[in-house]
């Protein structure tokens, strides 16, 4: 019994006990890029931070997903940005902001480092095109669509590939149709 108890027991609370703790506040910013929240979106974007020898600061609500990637040997920020917007302290001196959690949060990271006094560039991701203009009007420089950009990238690259190409709606039947 002891044998089972040990290590689903004791060993996590060791491990929870003596884990190095995340940062709860940012450090200081001065030419760094602050990323909020970290998805496959900004992952070359990252990268390429990286590459470029340019200092940068995760802002992650997820601790698992914190973990790992302070484990890859980025700088990370453990803290919810609803919960406590002053995790944001010290966002006017940083580079760039760029924001790709969900669009509701991105629009509340965006107005929460304007009134901070971050007055740099703030790009932030949109998985919703009816998102952008309203994002920019509270103060993103500029508003990204992936996967609206990828679809229409995807979309031009098999109409080309068509021949002839798709126009306007063609009925294959009484149940299927096909349309560019």
């Amino acid at each position: 019994l002891v044998f089972l108890i040990f290590p689903f027991a004791v060993l996590p609370y060791v491990e929870e006990r003596f884990e190095v703790r995340f940062p709860h506040a940012l450090p200081p910013m001065a030419g760094k890029v602050l990323f909020y929240r970290y998805g496959p979106p900004v992952e070359s974007l990252l990268e390429e931070c990286r590459l470029a020898n340019s200092p940068l600061v995760i802002l992650e609500e997820d601790m698992d997903l914190a973990r790992s990637l302070r484990d890859r040997g980025y700088e990370v920020v453990f803290g919810r940005l609803a919960g406590d917007p002053a995790v944001l302290a010290g966002v006017q001196h940083a580079r760039a902001l760029v924001a790709c959690a969900g669009d509701h949060a991105n629009a509340t990271c965006t107005l929460l480092a304007r009134e901070s006094g971050f007055a740099g560039p703030l790009y932030a991701l949109a998985n919703d095109p009816l998102y952008r203009l309203p994002m920019i009007q509270i103060g993103a420089t500029d508003v990204f669509t992936p996967a609206h950009v990828l679809g229409a990238a995807l979309a031009s690259r098999a109409s080309a590939r068509i021949n002839p190409p798709a126009e306007g709606m063609h009925m294959l039947g009484t149940k299927a149709g096909l349309a560019e």
